[in-house]
């Protein structure tokens, strides 16, 4: 019996000793997952860090990439710009030396046979109702000669406009040389145009039609603008307005 006691009291003893072993071994563990869970946190980090480096690396090369895309773009522009000026002056040099004199020769045949210069022209150039322009249609219809030079004429005009009515080169360059000689010249042959311009058929000459449309308005516009700015020149150096006073009427 006793020997049964000492060897309980020995136990019992020897608890909280193997307690404070399970204890500080559990201390040891909670320190060990503690240290590999900071461990991963500081590799997630240095990995988070990297990724945010790489970002910065790709959002650098997309701006210098950006950058690059709009000096391609500035420079294609600047080269369209370039040949749609060099493809109008040109068409502005082919227009003074081949087509301007060629027209002129055919007005000077025109005029002798009495042939009027249009008033009120239709800007669509439609075919003329019957007896609208009977010296024209004389001509047309009896002097195969002329015809024929008149459609070569026709057919230089509609290839000069081809270039600036379908944009291949600036109509801006070639206004103010070209404009106006140009419509002057449409005008004159509105009966020729519309005989290719007949509502039951393929409309001819529609470039040539499409920079007459386009410049004919420009150039009554700019001249309204020329004679507005010259009245009000003519204004401004008159004197100043005075008005009279009756007698009487002032203290």
């Amino acid at each position: 019996m006793n020997g049964i006691l000492v060897l309980f009291a020995d136990a019992t003893t020897s608890i909280p000793s193997r307690l404070e072993e399970v204890s500080q071994a559990a201390t040891i563990v909670l320190a060990m997952v503690a240290l590999l869970a900071l461990s991963q946190v500081f590799v997630a980090l240095r990995q988070a860090k990297y990724a945010l480096a790489q970002n910065k690396i790709a959002l650098d090369q997309l701006k210098l990439m950006a950058s690059q895309l709009e000096v391609a773009k500035a420079d294609t522009i600047l080269r369209a710009r370039r040949e749609s000026i060099g493809v109008a002056l040109e068409q502005c040099k082919r227009f003074a030396e081949t087509i301007n004199p060629h027209v002129d020769k055919l007005a000077q045949r025109l005029l002798a046979k009495k042939y009027q210069f249009p008033v009120n022209v239709d800007p669509d150039f439609p075919l003329l109702a019957h007896g609208a322009d009977p010296m024209g249609v004389q001509i047309w219809m009896n002097d195969l000669e002329l015809r024929s030079d008149i459609v070569h004429a026709l057919n230089e005009l509609e290839s000069f406009a081809m270039y600036f009515a379908s944009d291949l080169a600036d109509e801006s360059v070639a206004f103010t040389p070209t404009a106006l000689t140009f419509c002057q010249m449409c005008e004159y042959f509105r009966l020729f145009i519309g005989v290719y311009r007949q509502p039951d058929k393929v409309k001819l000459y529609q470039n040539l039609v499409k920079l007459y449309q386009m410049w004919k308005p420009r150039l009554e516009r700019t001249a309204l603008e020329e004679q507005a700015k010259l009245l009000d020149a003519k204004k401004q150096k008159l004197p100043a307005d005075k008005k009279g006073v009756p007698l009487g009427t002032v203290l």
